[in-house]
């Protein structure tokens, strides 16, 4: 049994947007897996089973853990990855916090459970890249209809 108290209200519950607001942060963290995560002060593979380092490591190669599921049993798959990083993180329209951070990431599709993360800011360190990619992967097939410019919670 897990018991959480937070002060304030959530208003998002969206990783894409938590930074903008503590509760929303935390919950999120409670939610959604990213494909790292932190384990103490060190950043650990979490949706990532594997990571290939490619082009002099501007670009990861991510292999997804197969065992992967978001809430309603559908597998987390690479174009999860690639939305919530190409169309959710970088959209001006959903105003994420994330999206400077995100600039010179992207995210493609190599097949169902394979997504490279390329990099073009080569002032970017590995570590700093991995820390990044600890925000929680959105389930694409329930948020992709949010790309008009409001992925928050229904009032």
């Amino acid at each position: 049994l897990w018991t959480e108290g937070l002060v304030g209200s959530p208003k998002w519950i969206n990783p894409v947007l938590a930074p903008l607001n503590d509760v929303d942060r935390d919950l999120s963290q409670l939610v959604f897996s990213g494909l790292y995560r932190y384990e103490g002060t060190s950043v650990k593979e979490d949706l990532a089973a594997t990571t290939l380092l490619l082009d002099g490591g501007k670009t990861l190669e991510i292999h997804l853990r197969e065992d992967a599921l978001f809430h309603d049993n559908t597998p987390v798959t690479a174009d999860d990855v690639a939305f919530t990083i190409n169309d959710a993180i970088k959209n001006p329209a959903w105003h994420s916090p994330l999206a400077d951070a995100f600039k010179n990431i992207t995210a493609i599709r190599i097949d169902d459970q394979t997504v490279q993360i390329k990099n073009t800011d080569t002032a970017l360190p590995l570590d700093k890249l991995k820390s990044l990619l600890t925000v929680g992967i959105l389930p694409a097939h329930r948020w992709v209809d949010a790309n008009d410019g409001s992925p928050q919670l229904a009032e």
